[in-house]
């Protein structure tokens, strides 16, 4: 069975000077950690070792961020998937898993879906073909369709920082 329930007591401990790190790399992850130093007036080591620390507790990750529509990615959906009672639903998330297009996948306890679903495509029929294959799937009772019209805001990762523990 899936452990969805974290425990509270894993959350990490951050002070001011650690949010600021934060704040200045969400803005640009390529600021080098004496930009970052100079700007929050400590010293280079200081921002060397916490930014370690951060990424190596998992609690930020440094990457490129794609723009889809950049390659061609401009169609959307959205996807409410209601599965069969009994039915193997990790099974159909592996399959999702593997599909070029799904970019996201998430687990609801809501009785309407059972497992949210977003696909981006490069042209209508990728989103037909996507929807077809969903609706033939031996784990899915019924589908629930969002056509996407534009994605104004995507930050499913940010958090508010004024939100997170501090040591103070």
């Amino acid at each position: 069975m899936r452990n969805i329930l974290k425990n509270d007591e894993n959350n990490q401990k951050i002070d001011d000077i650690d949010k600021k790190i934060i704040e200045f790399l969400k803005n640009d992850g390529r600021m080098t950690d004496s930009d970052i130093a100079k700007k929050i007036n400590v010293s280079n080591d200081t921002v060397k070792r916490r930014r370690e620390r951060l990424e190596k507790d998992g609690i930020i990750k440094i990457k490129a961020i794609l723009d889809p529509k950049m390659f061609g990615y401009v169609h959307y959906i959205h996807a409410g998937i209601i599965t069969k009672p009994q039915s193997n639903t990790d099974r159909l998330i592996e399959k999702l898993k593997n599909i070029e297009g799904v970019y996201y996948i998430a687990i609801s306890i809501e009785p309407a879906h059972s497992v949210l679903v977003h696909f981006r495509g490069k042209k209508k029929e990728d989103l037909y073909n996507f929807v077809e294959w969903v609706r033939n799937q031996d784990e899915v009772f019924g589908l629930e369709v969002k056509t996407i019209y534009d994605v104004i805001k995507s930050g499913y990762r940010d958090v508010p920082l004024d939100n997170i523990n501090s040591d103070d």
